[in-house]
């Protein structure tokens, strides 16, 4: 894994590992099971105090994101071999079946038993700024009718003809409110790919970042230091 680590910026050093680490997972280019670097080991490359990078990692601990495992180190949170036995398993279907001439609709559309015809996606997204940006991106890409939807309207209303889509991490808050495969969740770009061909800006250019949403502007800040 690829970390960016910058002294004396105005954000903290243990903050700005937990977010990239965070990313990472969440974009997989940390997957499951895998080990992190050592404690050890980022104090060194980055000449910061080993209790900093603990720190960080106690606190992806004590969320749920890794775990430690005595005397081999720090590791991804794995939930197990079955969910990913599935994932390998549906994909396999999915990429035989565009072999054939059928799209990834087709056969989610015969699974449903489903003949309504796609309208576009509802997005659900509790923060209004992130709402927003989500349906403009979405509906750029896909050129499809996209709006926001209330957490707790997804089930009183009726949305044929319609995905729905959010963050990875509204997964926990959707488990009794929607079956699964009804939502796309869409995972961030980890700091490491959204680096990948761009070059360091001069020392005398100036970047501004626009945003009139303060978590925004934070990760902004976080991408730019790395």
């Amino acid at each position: 894994m690829k970390i960016w680590l910058t002294k004396n910026n105005g954000v903290p050093v243990r903050e700005q590992i937990v977010t990239q680490v965070r990313l990472a997972i969440a974009s997989g280019e940390l997957r499951p099971g895998q080990k992190l670097p050592s404690t050890r080991e980022i104090a060194r490359r980055f000449g910061v105090h080993s209790n900093t990078v603990s720190a960080a990692y106690s606190e992806l601990a004590d969320a749920g994101d890794v775990f430690h495992k005595h005397g081999s180190g720090i590791f991804v949170r794995d939930d197990g071999e079955k969910e990913r036995s599935l994932e390998t398993l549906i994909n396999s279907v999915l990429v035989e079946a565009a072999a054939i001439g059928f799209t990834r609709q087709d056969v989610i559309d015969h699974l449903n038993g489903s003949n309504v015809e796609f309208k576009g996606f509802a997005v659900i997204e509790p923060n209004p700024a992130l709402c927003e940006i989500l349906v403009d991106e979405i509906r750029s890409a896909t050129e499809t009718d996209v709006f926001g939807v209330d957490i707790d309207d997804v089930s009183k209303s009726n949305f044929d003809g319609y995905r729905f889509t959010a963050m990875f991490d509204e997964e926990p808050k959707l488990s009794g409110k929607l079956s699964e495969g009804e939502c796309v969740f869409l995972r961030p770009n980890s700091v490491a790919n959204a680096m990948t061909g761009h070059v360091r800006p001069a020392v005398s250019e100036v970047i501004a970042v626009v945003s009139g949403w303060d978590d925004f502007l934070n990760l902004a800040r976080l991408f730019l230091i790395a």
